[in-house]
């Protein structure tokens, strides 16, 4: 049996167990009404969702002419990114960002540290401008130059062709990102793989869920 045939296995082993316990309940988040817990109904809506992303990625995809894959993986967000270290770019959401799909987000936040990986970010945000996007902001700390924020904020204005402001802070920490970030437009957010904000194995699932914005993290 293989390590996935083994997670799916246990996956559905803990659905089971938990519908037939009699004390637990399934709260719809439309209705706010209850009723018996049902594995098997549950185990259907995943696998829909599952072939819902499948197709618009295979779809996107084929437009772009882009090669790509889709698989289902089930684990703790920091499991899940060791399982896809080969990928270029991943995008990181909560379920909360799926059921706000009517909240399209408008705004573009590339943390900036310069270097290779600020030019390689530069380029990703530039080609992301044209998906309706109305600004973008760069993130940056103070070691950076004040010459080459500037430079790179007048890169991606002339570039992606819409305006660009930058939002500096000594150090970007967990707290001091949400608290930049504070009554921002609702937006995608970049951040190298390598940045030493991503240096706490949970910090990527914080951001996520207090954000509610998904996390573009690229190599």
């Amino acid at each position: 049996m293989t390590p996935n045939q083994t997670e799916h296995r246990v996956t559905r082993v803990l659905l089971a167990l938990s519908g037939s316990l009699p004390f637990v309940r399934e709260v719809g988040i439309g209705t706010g009404r209850e009723r018996a817990f049902a594995s098997g109904d549950l185990e259907r809506a995943l696998r829909a969702l599952s072939n819902q992303f499948q197709l618009q990625l295979q779809q996107a995809a084929e437009a772009r002419q882009v090669k790509h894959s889709f698989r289902t993986l089930q684990a703790r967000l920091d499991a899940l990114l060791a399982e896809v270290t080969a990928a270029d770019v991943l995008i990181v959401g909560s379920s909360g960002t799926v059921h706000a799909a009517h909240a399209r987000p408008s705004h573009l936040y590339l943390l900036y540290e310069g270097g290779e990986s600020g030019r390689r970010g530069l380029a990703l945000t530039a080609q992301l401008t044209g998906n309706g996007y109305r600004g973008a902001t760069l993130l940056t700390e103070t070691v950076l130059p004040q010459d080459v924020v500037a430079g790179a904020a007048n890169w991606l204005q002339m570039h992606g062709r819409l305006p660009v402001d930058a939002l500096q802070a000594d150090t970007f920490t967990f707290d001091t990102l949400v608290a930049a970030l504070a009554g921002r437009p609702r937006g995608l957010l970049l951040l190298p793989r390598g940045c030493r904000l991503l240096q706490d194995p949970l910090a990527l699932s914080r951001i996520v869920k207090r954000l509610g914005m998904p996390v573009l993290l690229y190599g």
